[in-house]
């Protein structure tokens, strides 16, 4: 008796440059398919990885393993980013644009506000489009992706997008992921949105999964954004929205800090969204020595 291959996928297959049409960025685009792939016709669910340049490989390394022991489906992953053998800082900037709607990212905060103020953003609405309008066509009409099972994950600025595109275009994505999002940069200014929403919306279709480390609580550089107690805010703003159709899980990691909870974000919120949907998992068969 033989079984599937376990030929690992987490290597990218794919390994681009993607410009978006409406301001002209390079991106890299990084692509893994998962165990199986070839061997079938399945429409598959798709993870999106923010930062993809620094989380790519864990998110396609923690998805296949998850899947492999039945936690969770089997993913296609998508990490979109930059290329982070050049300078940081340029990295930096370039994300804030990405991830923040407001010019202003400066925070109301008793810590450092310095670095925040001189930091600029602005361009969240347009990197959006550019996943869901561009990115996503094109990528599907090659892979064999489910329309109905896009899931985007971020840490940090990637987890205040995920929650951003949650609030404002809810139908592109079934499932958000979002690890210590810093929700007071921009002075807060994502609870309006939140607020706006409301307003206008008596449900929200939607799974979500926020999580950050109590380590965070301490540490100056998380202290300073609030982090913890602004996560802890948005989830529990929005379940008091009682809207039918939103799934919110959240998670205080014990003892994790800023760098580590990116670990969490995908072991345990991977499986909170869609373990229900997991296959069955992997058993190895034993060759009959009889």
């Amino acid at each position: 008796m033989t079984t599937a291959p376990m030929t690992h996928s987490i290597e990218p297959i794919r390994k681009v440059r993607a410009k978006s049409f409406d301001f002209g960025y390079d991106y890299e685009v990084q692509i893994a398919l998962p165990i199986g792939y070839d061997e079938s016709d399945t429409d598959y669910p798709v993870l999106w990885v923010m930062d993809g340049g620094l989380y790519f490989h864990l998110a396609a390394s923690v998805a296949q393993l998850l899947a492999q022991g039945g936690r969770s489906p089997h993913f296609i992953v998508v990490g979109v980013g930059h290329d982070r053998r050049g300078p940081v800082q340029p990295w930096i900037e370039r994300r804030m644009v990405d991830f923040f709607p407001m010019e202003d990212v400066a925070i109301d905060s008793i810590g450092n506000v310095e670095y925040w103020t001189a930091l600029q953003g602005g361009r969240a609405k347009e990197f959006l489009s550019f996943l869901v309008d561009e990115l996503r066509p094109a990528l599907a009409a090659e892979f064999r992706m489910r329309s109905d099972r896009h899931t985007l994950s971020g840490t940090s600025g990637g987890g205040y997008f995920a929650t951003y595109a949650m609030l404002t275009r809810p139908d592109t994505f079934a499932g958000y992921l979002a690890a210590s999002p810093p929700f007071n940069l921009g002075h807060g200014g994502i609870f309006e949105i939140e607020s706006d929403y409301a307003a206008t919306h008596a449900d929200l279709e939607a799974k979500i999964y926020f999580t950050a480390g109590t380590s965070e609580v301490l540490d100056p550089g998380a202290a300073d954004l609030g982090i913890v107690a602004s996560t802890l805010q948005m989830a529990t703003t929005l379940q008091l929205r009682r809207y039918p159709s939103l799934e919110i899980q959240c998670r205080l990691s014990n003892e994790l800090d800023h760098w580590a909870i990116p670990i969490d974000l995908y072991t345990q919120g991977l499986p909170k969204l869609w373990g229900s949907e997991a296959g069955r998992a992997f058993v190895p068969i034993v060759p009959d020595e009889s």
